[in-house]
């Protein structure tokens, strides 16, 4: 499962938030597993990972369809994220559970007017 990911700098030279929305499909019989592991995860990211401003996880309207929102402060933090052990075994935990790999979009914050 390779990421690919990218930030912005704003004018001034200081990092802008980055966001990413990720949707996964799950194995067939494996959804709820999914949803538990990506859930507790996502809570604990929220509340303990330095810079991380959100980090969801949604199902759709297709049983097997999910949606992750992150938001970072910077790309620093979103890089500390991926780079820390917890991320990787995390992401190892959900080979199992994956149909598929994962599809990642990202998005920057623009600047305010």
């Amino acid at each position: 499962m390779a990421m690919t990911l990218g930030w912005s700098i704003n004018q001034s030279g200081g990092e802008m938030m980055i966001s990413l929305v990720v949707t996964v499909r799950a194995k067939e019989g494996r959804e709820e597993d999914y949803a538990r592991i990506s859930g507790e995860f996502g809570r604990h990211i929220e509340a303990n990972r330095k810079g991380c401003i959100l980090f969801r996880t949604y199902r759709t309207d297709d049983p097997a369809e999910f949606i992750t929102i992150e938001h970072f402060e910077s790309e620093a933090d979103l890089r500390a994220h991926q780079a820390h052990e917890e991320t990787l075994a995390s992401l190892d935990r959900l080979k199992d559970v994956l149909d598929g790999t994962l599809n990642i979009r990202e998005f920057k914050q623009e600047q305010q007017v």
